[in-house]
């Protein structure tokens, strides 16, 4: 599965982009519970973008959400292995 462009709203914050806050994936808004783990890919290196992602439970379920600043988009992954 690849990753879709979603809508994602985060709290205000000194850091850009703020932690996500909830998510609209296939016609509804999710609450995210709790942020289960971030990281980010690239930035050093000139030949790579930067990526911030993020790992976050919403309703028993686990989605990977990612943050493309260079074009200010979101996109969304669901996780297969939820609470296993």
């Amino acid at each position: 599965m690849k990753f879709k462009i979603c809508k994602v709203e985060t709290f205000s914050s000194h850091s850009y982009p703020g932690r996500p806050n909830r998510f609209f994936y296939k016609g509804k808004w999710y609450k995210i519970d709790f942020i289960d783990d971030q990281w980010y890919e690239g930035g050093l290196d000139p030949e790579r973008a930067l990526i911030h992602y993020y790992r976050v439970s919403s309703e028993e379920q686990f989605f990977l959400l990612r943050y493309l600043p260079y074009f200010q988009k979101w996109q969304i992954l669901p996780v297969e292995d939820n609470f296993a």
